[in-house]
């Protein structure tokens, strides 16, 4: 008979190694408050009680089962507080070990009313600073510490059986500036406490500001499209509009010297401060360096002559007049120029004229036939 025995055992050592795993979770950082809140002498469960701690962690409610649970809390020593309206407020220390669950149950003696005469009470109701409208589940507490209440759908609220002191009455929520109102309270009496909380302002300061204005043409005022505006700090470039009008959005608060290029004008350039959140207006009139000249040329009789061959010294360039003997010369340098004008069958003529910055020189030219 073989003997299966060394093979069978091997066969198990290999499962028992191929079974084993590497434990890799991470132990627990914290650990968690619970318990269930009940009524002294019934046992009731007491629902919507609320829950905190000293140090703060989080403010909790009972459940339907009088149940609740503070979790994520940092291990270390507590005193946790059970409070409900109608009932004394009660306070016990724990502490808590992280990965554990620390248990804390209340037994809460329901108070017989407001009007114990040993006893004081405040009630009041929080209202919207804007709408005046009232604001539901306001977390309100005192100082001294009596008990944390939230205020109910009516932003109504009541802190019942104070003992008689000054407290100071606080009231918080989110989306909101926190108030506070010190509040006397009597024994045997009722002390009225409105608050009146302001929506939190959320808006953000502004951290740019804008610059914009026109570029206009010095001499005859009208726009200056595709002038290029700069600056120094610089803001990179940008270019006039068909009206003349450029705008640097985003621009960092600072001092800055402004510059305006475009070909045949004059460069120009300002000064601005710019203010964060506030817009700047910088306008510029560009003082042209050349002029135009409008033309015609006729024969003795005053007919306008076509196609006669126009050019000039300095040199602008060659034009020819049209069926009304018309040419038109632009953005010629401002100074003294000769224009010369010439057709086959006619003798040549030029004329010296003075161009003018800005302006348009009229020049009429006669020419005789050969």
């Amino acid at each position: 008979m073989k003997n299966f025995a060394i093979p069978i055992l091997l066969l198990f050592s290999m499962i028992f190694i191929s079974c084993k795993k590497e434990d890799t979770t991470e132990p627990e950082t914290h650990g968690t408050i619970s318990g269930v809140i009940s009524e002294y002498a019934t046992d009731s469960l007491i629902y919507k009680a609320t829950v905190f701690t000293n140090p703060a962690t989080s403010y909790v409610t009972t459940d339907e089962s009088g149940k609740y649970k503070i979790s994520n809390v940092e291990p270390g020593e507590y005193t946790v507080t059970a409070a409900k309206t109608g009932y004394d407020t009660l306070t016990v220390g724990v502490t808590v070990i992280a990965g554990k669950t620390t248990v804390a149950d209340f037994i809460l003696h329901k108070r017989d009313s407001l009007a114990d005469e040993n006893y004081g009470a405040i009630s009041g109701t929080v209202y919207d600073a804007n709408t005046e409208e009232p604001i539901s589940r306001v977390t309100l507490y005192t100082v001294p510490s009596t008990a944390v209440i939230l205020s109910d759908e009516q932003g109504a609220f009541d802190f019942e059986r104070l003992s008689p002191a000054t407290y100071l009455l606080i009231a918080r929520k989110t989306g909101y500036d926190s108030a506070a109102i010190t509040v006397a309270v009597e024994a045997g009496f009722v002390s009225q406490a409105n608050l009146s909380l302001t929506p939190s302002d959320t808006t953000e300061p502004p951290q740019y500001a804008k610059l914009e204005g026109y570029v206009l043409d010095a001499v005859n005022g009208k726009p200056v499209s595709r002038a290029l505006v700069s600056g120094s700090p610089s803001f990179g470039a940008v270019f006039t509009d068909s009206t003349g009008r450029y705008v640097v959005e985003n621009l960092q608060p600072a001092e800055y010297q402004i510059s305006v290029v475009k070909t045949y004008y004059q460069n120009a350039s300002g000064e601005i401060t710019a203010t964060a959140g506030e817009t700047v207006t910088l306008n510029f009139a560009l003082i042209p360096t050349t002029g135009n000249i409008d033309g015609t040329v006729i024969d003795t009789t005053g007919a306008p002559i076509k196609d006669v061959i126009i050019t000039t010294t300095p040199e602008t360039g060659s034009f020819l007049t049209d069926d009304n003997g018309k040419f038109e010369i632009e953005n010629v340098t401002a100074g003294s120029i000769t224009v010369n004008a010439e057709k086959s069958g006619y003798v040549s003529q030029t004329v010296g004229i003075t161009v003018e910055a800005g302006l348009t020189r009229e020049v009429v030219i006669m020419l005789r036939h050969e």
